[in-house]
């Protein structure tokens, strides 16, 4: 007699066992897969913990990663144990396009900036080339699965911009692990001498590579030293004390290993942060999904106790002995588990791409061959464990009770009902989660910023657009359903912008830190922003020789400032003239609270004052798509070039979510989707716990009913004990999902409140869901033929 045969595959209890282990090993595949990039970050880079990056922060304020060139290249230079150094522009960003057949088509490469010296210090692998010619802003690297997927070799000429002649040349082809600080990158310009003596721009980001361990004072010492070079301060003047008491109490240089720079989300700059909260969430998330599957093997081998136990005790009574029934019953378990692990990866490779590819890079999924080979480990150890202690239970029921069909109350149903608890508090915790996670993404996008944010469009736009501003105003105007237009230098609410250290003329050792963002006269007054003191930007002022600023609430408190004060211009070589005071607004994204901004109207533009944003205000009832293909249209018009740019024209809300929320969009996906499979495999398991109560207690189930108890009433029997265990559970949930909640919360300056309603809702779907399912077990039970049960008594 065989104890396992292949049609016992295809009952409902073993094919419920197979899909929800299949489904947890699929879900944590792809979890760890995450997890694993996010925790090895960086590592791909040569002697990671060795390589730094340079911080400054002012007044206990973050610490800012942009740094400007004078500084990060004098401390390179007089640092002592620094062996190689190199800077990083972020803000490139330029679309790169390739000539074919006469024709220029755009690639999708996003660009930076590096020195020469950032290669050996990132320890780029140069896999075609020689980086030799690096040395001029017209050469250009590109990462090898770039230059792969778009056929790029060494010797080919790119141009980042249409409407000019000039070209890159591409000298090399690198390659680097995807998880590290150029993850963004496809391609890499070199900087050159661009800005390297200007002390006000600070548009770069440094990298020290050094020799045995930094000495924190060392390079405090050697950031003053530097400071003095840089500001003229000499050992012999007056003020020198009073200049290095103001550095020592106010400016902060900090030093941070690449290791560890990715789970630093407080540090401001370009740096692609990572919240440890959320990744180690996530870990643990993988580890409850396979001990809930698991959890639902123990209690799937119960609920098939009454029908297998015959059958074990036939062969015990025909010379089985125990120890060679125990093997059988966890060699079937492996077995399973095995076809778990097949239809796994056909999840993963078949849906996963469908369901949660827009939240998860698959690329690091299919490529992760340490958690592919963990993700089959672990799930057959845990079968063999998990196997043992149901099959030494089963086993050792007597002989003469198992072959009359009588299966006792045993003292593992505690174990059992706690084990299904487990499964139910984790659940509820999960739905309250992804309730709250969902709330927040809704507020954060749609949170009052303090400007009208409503009936906006954006779009990129190409330098000859931005050189014929008043025909772009003139055919766009023309429909009816814009109302005006705006321009700006990149996204008005982003995490990342330029970052300038201003100098105060009244008081020059005095270092003012703030935003600035380059706009359109009429900028302040199309965002519908309020002026409380002063005036609003004016047409003159963009005439003017230097141009003027309008400066927030947040920099005249923090920095004593007035309409009287005055600071910098671009050049570095002058002052302008505060004009305006404005309202403070949300300009970066709402895990940072609100700092020092300004606007600047200059007619200068050699800085950054290329207008490449284009704002478009659209009337209330506008027909939005057919808008947008007006717009396309209009601005093809004035620069043919545009049509093959692919620059898509976005709403605000989406613009503001795809470029500063996608994490917590993926993260509220995520753990959406896998609140939903913990919650399913959770339901096979009270399903399965339910099926085997039915069939250890189908005689009383007989008894009641002949002596007249209803369907409802045995119904009301089952959900009774479980609408119990489900309220112990979420009591136990609640005080657990607070914490998360709180922990997660603790990352945003302005976040969704925390209501008891969400709390109440999850309790609410965990209850139903749980009813549900018991009803739909036990119903069958409840129906059944007094007779047939209670016939062999």
């Amino acid at each position: 007699m065989k104890l396992f045969k292949i049609r016992n595959i295809f009952e409902v209890p073993t094919m419920l066992n197979i899909i929800g282990i299949a489904v947890a090993v699929a879900a944590f595949y792809v979890i760890m897969s995450v997890v694993d990039f996010d925790l090895t970050y960086n590592h791909g880079i040569t002697d990671t913990d060795q390589v730094y990056n340079l911080a400054i922060s002012q007044d206990g304020g973050q610490p800012g990663t942009i740094i400007s060139r004078p500084i990060g290249e004098e401390i390179g230079e007089k640092l002592p144990q620094v062996e190689s150094f190199g800077c990083l522009n972020p803000w490139v960003d330029w679309s790169l396009y390739s000539q074919r057949n006469g024709e220029y088509n755009q690639l999708d490469i996003r660009t930076g900036k590096i020195s020469k010296g950032l290669i050996n210090t990132f320890g780029l692998k140069i896999v075609e080339g020689d980086t030799s010619r690096f040395n001029n802003p017209d050469k250009i690297i590109i990462n090898r699965q770039k230059a792969e997927s778009y056929g790029i070799h060494v010797g080919d000429m790119l141009k980042y911009d249409l409407n000019i002649n000039d070209e890159l040349e591409v000298v090399a082809i690198y390659d680097i692990a995807p998880n590290t600080e150029l993850k963004p990158f496809g391609g890499l310009r070199c900087i050159g001498l661009e800005n390297i003596n200007d002390r006000g721009w600070s548009v770069t980001t440094y990298y020290y590579k050094v020799g045995g361990t930094l000495d924190e004072q060392v390079v405090k010492n050697t950031a003053v030293e530097v400071f003095k070079k840089l500001y003229g301060i000499s050992d012999e003047d007056e003020n020198l004390n009073e200049v290095l008491n103001y550095f020592q109490q106010k400016i902060k240089i900090s030093l941070t290993p690449l290791s560890e720079i990715h789970f630093a989300p407080q540090m401001d700059g370009f740096h692609d942060p990572a919240n440890p909260k959320i990744v180690y969430t996530l870990l643990i998330l993988a580890i409850v999904i396979i001990v809930i599957a698991y959890i639902n093997y123990v209690n799937f081998f119960f609920a098939r106790v009454p029908q297998r136990i015959k059958s074990i005790n036939t062969m015990k009574i025909f010379g089985s002995s125990r120890t060679n029934l125990i093997m059988i019953l966890v060699g079937e378990s492996l077995f399973l588990t095995m076809l778990s692990i097949a239809l796994a990866f056909v999840l993963v490779h078949a849906l996963a791409p469908k369901i949660v590819g827009g939240a998860i890079d698959m690329d690091i999924v299919y490529s992760n061959y340490k958690i592919l080979i963990i993700s089959i480990i672990i799930p057959i150890i845990t079968s063999i464990a998990v196997s043992i202690y149901p099959a030494m239970h089963i086993t050792n029921i007597s002989p003469a009770l198992a072959l009359k069909g009588y299966v006792t109350e045993t003292h593992d149903s505690k174990l059992r009902y706690i084990m299904i608890g487990f499964q139910i508090t984790a659940s509820t915790m999960l739905i309250i989660a992804s309730l709250f996670i969902h709330q927040n993404t809704e507020y954060v996008v749609n949170n009052d910023l303090g400007f009208n944010s409503q009936n906006l469009l954006g779009v990129e736009i190409s330098k000859r657009i931005t050189q014929k501003p008043e025909e772009v105003r003139s055919i766009l105007l023309q429909n009816p359903d814009i109302t005006d237009i705006t321009w700006s230098k990149g996204s008005f609410v982003a995490r990342l912008r330029h970052n300038i250290g201003f100098t105060n003329p009244d008081n020059p050792e005095m270092i003012l830190n703030t935003d600035v963002y380059f706009v359109a006269d009429n900028f302040l007054n199309f965002m519908e922003i309020p002026i409380v003191e002063g005036r609003d930007f004016i047409t003159s002022d963009k005439q003017g020789e230097k141009g003027v600023y309008i400066v927030n609430e947040t920099f005249k408190n923090l920095y004593n400032y007035s309409l009287e004060n005055k600071i910098i211009n671009s050049t570095g070589n002058g002052y302008c003239d505060i004009v305006g005071i404005c309202k403070d607004f949300k300009f970066k994204p709402l895990l940072y609270e609100i700092s020092p901004f300004v606007f600047f109207v200059t007619r200068d533009t050699t800085y950054y004052s290329d207008f490449q944003h284009l704002y478009i205000r659209i009337a209330k009832n506008a027909n939005v798509s057919k808008t947008m293909k007006y717009i396309k249209k209009s601005l093809a018009e004035i620069d043919p070039d545009f049509e093959y740019m692919n620059h898509e024209i976005k709403t605000f809300q989406r613009e503001t979510l795809d470029e500063n929320y996608s994490a917590e969009t993926n993260l509220t996906r995520m753990i959406t989707l896998f609140a939903i499979i913990a919650i399913l495999i959770s339901v096979m398991g009270i399903f399965g716990i339910v099926y085997f109560e039915t069939q250890r207690r189908r005689k009383e189930i007989g008894i009641r009913r002949v002596n007249g108890a209803t369907i409802s009433e045995i119904l009301l029997l089952f959900n009774r004990k479980f609408f119990i265990l489900t309220s112990i559970c979420s009591a136990i949930a609640i005080p657990t999902a607070l914490i998360l909640v709180q922990k997660y919360f603790s990352g945003f300056a302005y976040h969704y409140p925390i209501n008891a309603w969400i709390f109440a809702i999850g309790i609410i779907i965990t209850i139903a869901i749980t009813i549900l399912v018991v009803t739909l077990a036990s119903v069958r039970a409840a129906h059944e033929n007094p007779i047939n049960t209670l016939k062999n008594d």
